[in-house]
């Protein structure tokens, strides 16, 4: 669509339209066709119409989508009950921006105006040329006349007072951008931006990050609820339905990253359940770092729960969510005890006070042994301490 309305499903004027364009609305309802001559079915169907240019029909044919829902998604995250077309957030806010946008703008063309500097002037006391002359940015020097010499010069020259009524402006700028933020929840710590009003604690500050989060958790949930789970479950379902076997999904992420697993329209078929999300993230990962280093030592004191959970798998969690990045690559390959012996009778292994010795160990003991300064593995060795 092009040269369309700001606002759909208003009519728009026709000395708005372009010459040579067409606007194309498309929308699905549900119709009984033989009431409406299109067919001769006397059952509620979902048909979808295309109307050119809001005055002639161009598409009419019947929806046949398994999910059986209206092509579209639409929430109402601060509806009241059943109302319909409730005042949203950015109704509320909208007409606040545009305050703010009001005074900062009639701020900076006053201050702009006040910038030129006006003049009272005796023509008969001062040399205009002088006056008129183009500022450089330098230092202006202006005459008196013979007739004005040992007189008060503020009676040949005096700048007009100027008065700036809009410097409160800023500060009213001010009060409705924190009426904002209240009605929004989003505060300065939830924005990244440290609040200026005074020191505070970490836990002071987490809990206001808290209860931020868990403000506007509520309307993630009802938009998850009303909009994104239906959208997804269309999608799913567009899926199974018309996804044929010369197009396929390609599985990546986590699980496919390695090996991405091909899906065909056999492997999506079933019916799928789409939980409600709040869309939360961790609001401070230090803090669920020290919760998951208080679950590992849990772990590794209890002995019922050593056996119930994976504490290797825990530990490179709890190291991954402090930063530590690919921990898994440094695990240590355990080798059974059967694999060290037959190591050991093929002379890869030999054994060291009682014990066996990998190749590496081996290695080690070598250049200890060696202890010569010319040696390049004691010569390494002293380089990096």
């Amino acid at each position: 669509m092009y040269g369309g309305s700001a606002f759909p499903g208003v009519r728009y004027r026709t000395g708005t339209q372009l010459r040579g364009r067409t606007r194309i609305d498309q929308g699905t309802c549900i119709v009984i066709p033989r009431e409406l001559g299109i067919g001769e079915s006397e059952r509620p169907e979902m048909w979808l119409f295309t109307i050119g240019n809001a005055a002639q029909i161009i598409q009419a044919e019947p929806v046949e989508c398994d999910h059986g829902y209206h092509p579209v998604s639409v929430t109402e995250p601060l509806g009241m009950g059943y109302s319909f077309g409730s005042a949203g957030m950015v109704d509320f806010i909208s007409p606040l921006q545009d305050a703010i946008s009001w005074l900062y703008n009639s701020h900076q063309a006053n201050v702009r105006k006040s910038i030129n500097n006006d003049l009272i002037i005796d023509p008969s006391l001062i040399v205009m040329k002088d006056l008129k002359t183009p500022d450089d940015g330098g230092a202006r020097l202006i005459r008196l006349k013979q007739s004005a010499i040992g007189t008060d010069v503020r009676n040949a020259i005096q700048q007009l007072p100027v008065q700036d009524v809009t410097r409160g402006h800023i500060t009213d700028m001010q009060v409705l951008f924190e009426i904002i933020q209240r009605i929004s929840g989003a505060s300065d710590n939830f924005q990244g931006v440290q609040d200026s009003g005074g020191r505070k604690t970490a836990t002071e500050i987490r809990t206001a990050m808290a209860a931020a989060a868990s403000r506007l958790a509520y309307l993630v949930r009802i938009v998850s609820a009303q909009a994104i789970g239906p959208q997804t479950e269309m999608m799913a379902l567009n899926n199974m339905q018309y996804l044929s076997d010369e197009f396929y999904l390609m599985l990546t992420g986590r699980d496919g990253a390695k090996a991405p697993v091909r899906l065909t329209p056999d492997d999506i078929s079933g019916d799928f359940y789409f939980p409600v999300h709040d869309g939360t993230l961790p609001i401070d990962r230090v803090a669920l770092v020290d919760v998951w280093k208080e679950v590992l030592r849990l772990l590794l004191e209890s002995d019922g729960l050593g056996g119930k959970y994976d504490v290797g798998k825990v530990f490179e969690y709890t190291a991954e969510l402090a930063g530590a990045k690919n921990i898994e690559n440094m695990r240590v390959q355990q080798v059974p005890d059967e694999q060290v012996q037959d190591q050991a009778q093929a002379g890869n292994l030999v054994p060291l006070d009682g014990g066996m010795m990998s190749p590496g160990g081996m290695m080690s003991q070598l250049s200890g042994a060696l202890g010569a300064q010319n040696s390049p593995i004691a010569a390494e060795r002293g380089r990096y301490g």
